[in-house]
């Protein structure tokens, strides 16, 4: 009994011939002829418009995720120049030289009113300037 589907292939059960079968043996594998009609054969080596539409949105989100890594690629190169990395923020040598600390005293010496038993000073040191004009570190 032969079984047919929609795209015609046919499914039913065919014997080998004892010339296919010797063919096998020898050369290991077996040829079998018109099992796929031309129509078959022919419309799956030509797309449809949805798949070609399918194939070039995928070009072009390859296309996007390449362009997004190199340019991060690209930015991750210029902010390590930028980073700070090669240039220093803060002058170390100024920083460690005493003289150029600018102190203020806020409150001079004076006993703790809490407790009475402790002098205590209020002062102020400019260490730097963590951007010019801004608030400086103190």
């Amino acid at each position: 009994m032969a079984q047919m589907t929609e795209s015609s292939i046919d499914l039913d059960w065919h014997a080998l011939s004892k010339q296919e079968i010797r063919q096998f043996d020898e050369q290991g594998y077996l040829i079998v002829r018109d099992v796929l009609d031309r129509e078959m054969i022919e419309a799956r080596h030509t797309k449809s418009a949805k798949e070609k539409a399918m194939d070039r949105i995928r070009i072009m989100a390859s296309l996007v995720i390449l362009a997004t890594f190199t340019v991060s690629v690209a930015f991750a190169a210029d902010s390590v120049k930028d980073s700070g990395m090669n240039c220093d923020m803060f002058n170390i040598e100024e920083i460690l030289d005493e003289s150029t600390l600018n102190i203020k005293t806020l409150e001079d010496w004076h006993v703790d009113e809490v407790t009475g038993s402790t002098r205590q000073k209020l002062i102020e040191i400019k260490v730097a300037e963590w951007w010019p004009g801004l608030q400086s570190y103190r």
